[in-house]
């Protein structure tokens, strides 16, 4: 019975994330009307009492506002797009304070992770005197997480803060 009211709870947030993940890959733009829904989802299910995340909506509100307070710099200096904002806003919501700083830390040390790696991979390939090669083939709508955009590699921050906020939402439905 406790596994079944999980997968309830969680079911409209995991469709959420898969959605906004698959318009980001298939047509490079996360619609805002998607973004609404999902802080409109957000919103009813904490006050409902049956958030995935099991927060109160004070959490929530906290979780809003601190994503948005942390992006706006990023926002402003060019590092992140409107959408990356938009979408950590409104998982702020969706995971609380303490849920969001745990996403923000996953998603940034795994777009680390991914620079360092096509960072190697460039420099190998300038090494055989080849051209740099890229963690996605160009073309393959399956391998997008890393798109050619001006000669450079783009890696798509939101696609990470969503995997990262699934990946904690199964954590803390296995605990």
């Amino acid at each position: 019975m406790i596994i079944m009211d999980h997968i309830i709870k969680s079911t409209p947030f995991v469709f959420w994330g898969l959605t906004l993940i698959v318009f980001n890959i298939t047509r490079n733009k996360i619609p805002n009307l998607l973004v609404i829904v999902g802080g409109l989802l957000a919103a009813f299910q904490v006050i409902l009492n049956c958030s995935p995340f099991a927060i109160s909506e004070f959490d929530a509100l906290c979780g809003l506002v601190a994503a948005s307070i942390a992006f706006i710099p990023l926002f402003a200096t060019g590092l992140i797009g409107g959408a990356d904002l938009k979408v950590f806003a409104v998982l702020g919501a969706w995971c609380g304070v303490h849920g969001i700083a745990i996403v923000w830390l996953a998603a940034t040390c795994a777009i680390v992770i991914l620079m360092i790696a096509a960072n190697i991979s460039k420099e190998q390939s300038l090494k055989m005197r080849a051209h740099p090669v890229s963690l996605a083939r160009p073309g393959d709508p399956t391998s997008r997480i890393l798109v050619p955009k001006n000669q450079r590699n783009s890696i798509r921050y939101t696609d990470l803060l969503v995997v990262a906020s699934l990946t904690s939402l199964l954590i803390k439905n296995l605990q």
